[in-house]
Parts: C-alpha cells; structure tokens; sequence
C-alpha cells in the first residue's frame, strides 16, 4: 500500500473517531466550550468583541474573552445566519454540578440538559455542532501537517512520517479537544503550519527564500497570534529560523563566515515576515493597549 493511501487511511480514522467524540460528548460538556461558545455567539450576534469583565451578563465569554478573535470570527462566520436566541449565555448552568468528584454519581453535567432549559435551543445546539465541525478540520489539518513536518525533518523515513501522524491522530486528548469548540484547534494548526513552512526555508538549497515565501511565513504567524497569545512564540521560532537560513547561505568550508553572511537579507525577510505578521495581527494588541493598557486583554 502507498504512503498516500496509508495518510488517507489514517485521516480516515481520525475523522470517524473524531465524529464518535463529537456525539458522544454532550453540548457544552467539553472543555470550557460553554465560555468559548458565548465568544462565537457574541461576535456572530454583531456585538464586536466581548470586553474582559466578571459580569456574565456583559461578558458570556468569561476569561475567553481576553483571547485573540480569529478562531471565534470563523465560527461565527460559519454560524451568524442562525437565530441562536437573545445575548447573553444560551444555556443555564447547572447549580448542582459535581465536576471533578470522580465518585459522584449524579449531577455530572456543567449546564442544563437542553430539554429542561428554556434558554437553549436546537438552533444552539447546531451552532456548536457547526463550530465543533470546522474544528474537527482543523484536527485533521495538524494530522496531516505532522506528517508533512516529520517527511520533511527526517525525508527517507516516510514510515516515521506516517507513524507520527497516526499517534496524533488516535491520541484521546487531541480527539476530544479537536471535536469540541476550543481556539486550541486554530492555533495548533497554523503553529504546525508554521514549523512546516520553516523547515522547508531551512531545508532548501536553491538560494534565499523569496519575498512571497517569507510573507506565507508573516502571514501564517500573524494568523497564530490572532488565535492565541501562545502563538505569539512562533515570532522568536521565526527569527532563529531565518537566522540559520542565512548562516546556511553563507557556508564555506563546512562553517559559517560572519562576514559573508547576508546581513541585508536578512534584514529584510525579518521586515517581511514581522511587517506581515504585525499587519495581520497587531490592530487587536494595539487596541487593547489603547483601550485597556494591556496589549494582551
């Protein structure tokens, strides 16, 4: 059997596990889906961004809300043409919830089942199996970008590519996560993308990267800063591997030469890729700074 058909295979199976997740899993019930939901909700309803405060009349989103919007912006991109009810959280917390006792053989849920609220409706329900989907490909994109990052960092082991892709894809945790409405799924994917695409800068040997090369790069970084403030990383990973690109380029007799590095290249792909990256990002770190004296609320 090809590697290609081994790869489908095992998207496959993560697919067909990832759906048992999602059905298995009660709405609201996965991790923290019922503050990450209100996110999507809140941008979907046209209300902008949810402001960082303890009220959950104000703000549904709870400590979501000091997250970067890209993750909720493409759920509610995805989910703004249903009528999800009035503002505020589509659900009623369950008062008697006993998470976390192990032994506890009654009240497991965190919200109200849907048939005895009010609040939430059908209409709820299929928002979060919606977002639930979109991130479910986003689980399979990381599935496949393991295995592109192991193809690419060891090239004539492509069963150590495929063995990769097959322990992410069956690992319990990333299924459960990957199948329920968490900003995690995003910023996995575009820091996956990211360690691709830097690895395949490094590894060429044609020349320095182009300037379109380099702004996929910004672009990809940007994109993981707008998720998360952990994508945030991606920028000193970028700069390291840029600087490797170059020292790679200035090779002679097996060692690097200071002096014959390309210093204005890299310059300029520093300018490229972080100009890139803060264009795509940088307006939400700028505003909460404004607004709040904190890039990161």
């Amino acid at each position: 059997m090809s590697h290609v058909l081994v790869l489908v295979a095992v998207l496959g199976v993560y697919l067909a596990l990832g759906v048992v997740y999602q059905f298995a899993t009660p709405i609201f019930e996965a991790s923290d889906e019922l503050v990450h939901y209100p996110y999507v909700k809140y941008v979907a309803d046209g209300r902008g961004l949810p402001p960082p405060v303890a009220d959950p009349v104000l703000n549904p989103a709870q400590q979501e809300a000091t997250q970067p919007p890209l993750y909720y912006a493409i759920g509610a991109l995805a989910t703004f043409w249903l009528d999800t009810g009035p503002a505020g959280r589509p659900y009623v917390v369950n008062p008697h919830a006993r998470i976390g006792e192990p032994s506890a053989t009654d009240n497991r849920n965190m919200v109200v089942p849907a048939d005895a609220s009010q609040t939430r409706t059908r209409t709820v329900d299929l928002a979060v199996r919606i977002v639930r989907a979109i991130s479910l490909l986003m689980g399979a994109g990381t599935v496949l970008l393991t295995y592109l990052i192991a193809r690419a960092a060891a090239p004539g082991r492509p069963d150590l590519a495929l063995g990769a892709a097959a322990v992410n894809a069956t690992i319990p945790g990333f299924l459960f996560i990957s199948a329920s409405v968490n900003n995690d799924n995003l910023v996995t994917l575009l820091c996956s993308l990211a360690v691709w695409l830097l690895l395949r800068l490094v590894a060429e040997r044609a020349g320095l990267p182009s300037v379109r090369a380099l702004g996929l790069l910004g672009l990809v970084v940007g994109a993981a800063a707008l998720t998360k403030l952990g994508g945030l990383l991606l920028i000193p990973l970028a700069a390291v591997g840029l600087a490797i690109i170059a020292a790679t380029a200035s090779l002679s007799g097996g060692r690097p030469h200071w002096a014959s590095l390309p210093w204005s290249w890299l310059a300029r792909a520093y300018g490229v890729v972080f100009g890139v990256a803060f264009a795509v990002a940088g307006w939400w770190y700028v505003r909460n700074w404004i607004v709040y004296g904190d890039p990161t609320l």
